[in-house]
This record gives structure tokens, C-alpha cells and sequence, in this order.
């Protein structure tokens, strides 16, 4: 933003000018996005603005797609540092009309200047922040400082001590109640102490896309997880687990985090807020240390179920299903 004034150019050329700027690309990029062109895909809610179906373009195909958030998933994660198919912001003329609004594509990215004895004020152009589509970029430091105000949501695990070889269970848990459309954040943990094994979803489907265990920076996991559709989601409800390996004898308190060191800790409401998301480790009781069984999702079912479970140490385990009159089925 801002205005430019050139000197010591022939009055008589014309001139074309194309801005350019492809730094930052993470900024004003979150799964909240992610959230909003997946629900454009699937006729949901649609993006009714031509910039908004610009800047949802994420691999510059001209058409959006399940591409577009691979690779802005992928940017959130910290596996790309920058969108491979596209710049971080693309510009066009202010005054540009689009033929069809809804098929904004070949816009001109440039203009021409042949007049050069008179100022040209009005030669604007406009800035469309590629991936963001709910208008959340920092132009300035002054509108990051207001959003450290934000109403913050609690996850917790417990605390607990294990021997070197145990399997290590951390659980994630929601404190309070909430309809939830998705959230993301890093996971921090001593890589010298816990060697990472999975994750298995329970209330939340954790799917292998929705996970980045980085090899360029050890011990930082990064999470983006989201649906088109919102979670109802209890107080205490757990949301899914990661495991580790115990790599010498440890308590767990002060080896594990969640912050915004590589993937902003986030979380977004059924009515898409973006909420701050805190970290808390419990004092463990007994009951942490039993083995949990959790109801089946969905329920009931045709095809498929997914049962979910806290298996708090490595050991064998048998699973019994019964049909409704109580009969062994397998």
C-alpha cells in the first residue's frame, strides 16, 4: 500500500507497469481458510466474490479444487514455505470489470502508461492475498497486537511418569464445551526423551494429511484438522491421542507443548471465529492410567464405525463385538 512517484522517464514511452510482491505467504493463511473453500467445493457455501474465488485459487488452475487445499494445507503445516504454483499476493488494475464474476480468471495484472507529462493519480491497483479468503492478513504489527485479545480455549492432557520403552499416551482434551469446526497448532516435545509413534483420532478424525512431523526443525508436530461440517464436542471430551516411545525414564510435565511456533495455535466456532488456543498439563489421577473405551462414532451404523480408545501403556488388548441380542460376532 502506498504511493510511487518515478523520475527521469521519457515523456513520449509508454510504460507497463506489474507489481509484484511474494513474501510472507503463511500470512493470513489458516485452516479456518481451508474450512471455507472446502465448503465452497462441496456447493455448501459458496465464495460469492470475484477476489475471494482469486485468492481461493491456490495453484493458479483457474478452477478450485481438492489441489487447492492439498497445497494450503501443506503451506500451513510447514511442509511448503512457499505455494509452488503461485505467487503470495497477485494484483490487478482497480477499475478491472470482470465479464463474468464468478469465472474471474485471465484478469490483466498490469497496465500501461503513455501520457507521462501528467500524474497519474488514480493508476491503482488491488491486492489479493493468495488463500486467504476471510480477509484475516496483517497488513501492519498494530492489527496482530489487537488479536492477542481474543477469547482463548483450553486443551489439557495429564501429567504422568513412565519408564524407558513404555508406550507414552497424550491424551487431548477439550475443557469446555463447544461446536467446533476445526483448529491447528504446534505440538512441541523433547525429541530426545519421546521418539513420536501416531496419533489416533477419537472425537476428531486425525487423518495422516492433517499431521507434519518436520525433519527440519525435531520435535514439532504440526496440526491442521477440519471438516465442512462442525463437531458438537462436550466438556472434557477427548479429541484424539498421540503416542510416543519413552526414550529414558520421564515425568511428561515440561517435555510437551502446544503453541504457535511454526502453525499458529488456533481454534474456529461452528459461526467461524478464530479463538486462541492455551495448553494445560493436569495432575494425573488413577482413573488416567486405566485403559478407556469410548462410544463407537457414528452410532449406529451401516458400513462402517470408528471405535476409539486410551490404551495408557504397551499391552495386549481383545476386542469382543456383539450383535444386539448379545451374541459374539467376532
Amino acid at each position: 500500500q502506498g504511493a510511487f512517484a518515478f523520475e527521469g522517464l521519457n515523456y513520449f514511452s509508454q510504460y507497463k507497469i506489474r507489481p509484484e510482491h511474494d513474501k510472507d505467504h503463511l500470512n493470513g493463511v489458516t485452516t479456518l481458510d481451508l474450512i471455507i473453500i472446502q465448503r465452497h467445493i462441496l456447493g455448501m457455501q459458496e465464495l460469492d466474490n470475484p477476489y475471494d474465488l482469486i485468492a481461493a485459487d491456490v495453484d493458479r488452475s483457474e478452477h478450485i479444487s481438492a489441489i487447492d487445499l492439498i497445497q494450503l494445507r501443506k503451506l500451513i503445516l510447514g511442509i511448503y514455505e512457499t505455494l509452488p504454483e503461485n505467487d503470495s499476493w497477485v494484483f490487478l488494475p482497480e477499475d478491472h470489470k470482470f465479464i463474468d464474476p464468478f469465472s474471474p480468471w485471465n484478469y490483466p495484472d498490469h497496465m500501461y502508461i503513455e501520457d507521462m507529462s501528467v500524474a497519474h493519480e488514480n493508476s491503482d491497483f488491488l491486492g489479493i492475498k493468495i488463500g486467504d479468503v476471510n480477509n484475516s492478513v496483517q497488513l501492519n504489527s498494530s492489527e496482530d497486537i489487537e488479536g492477542r485479545s481474543r477469547e482463548s480455549i483450553f486443551l489439557s492432557t495429564y501429567s504422568g511418569n513412565y519408564k524407558k520403552g513404555d508406550l507414552v499416551a497424550i491424551p487431548i482434551i477439550i475443557e469446555d464445551a463447544m461446536d467446533l469446526r476445526g483448529m491447528q497448532f504446534t505440538f512441541d516435545f523433547d525429541h530426545e526423551s519421546l521418539l513420536f509413534q501416531g496419533v489416533d483420532g477419537a472425537s476428531l478424525n486425525v487423518a495422516q494429511e492433517n499431521v507434519a512431523l518436520l525433519n527440519t526443525q525435531e520435535g514439532k508436530i504440526c496440526f491442521s484438522i477440519s471438516d465442512a461440517y462442525s463437531y458438537e464436542l462436550n466438556s472434557s471430551e477427548l479429541l484424539f491421542t498421540i503416542y510416543f516411545e519413552a526414550m529414558s525414564n520421564l515425568d511428561i510435565d515440561g517435555l510437551i507443548d502446544i503453541n504457535s511456533s511454526i502453525t499458529k495455535a488456533e481454534i474456529y466456532t461452528d459461526d467461524f471465529r478464530s479463538l486462541d488456543l492455551e495448553f494445560v498439563i493436569r495432575k494425573g489421577d488413577e482413573t488416567t492410567k486405566e485403559f478407556q473405551l469410548y462410544q463407537n462414532e457414528p452410532n449406529p451404523f451401516e458400513a462402517s464405525t470408528s471405535i476409539s480408545f486410551f490404551n495408557p501403556e504397551r499391552q495386549f488388548v481383545r476386542l469382543s463385538i456383539m450383535d444386539a441380542n448379545g451374541r459374539l460376532v467376532m
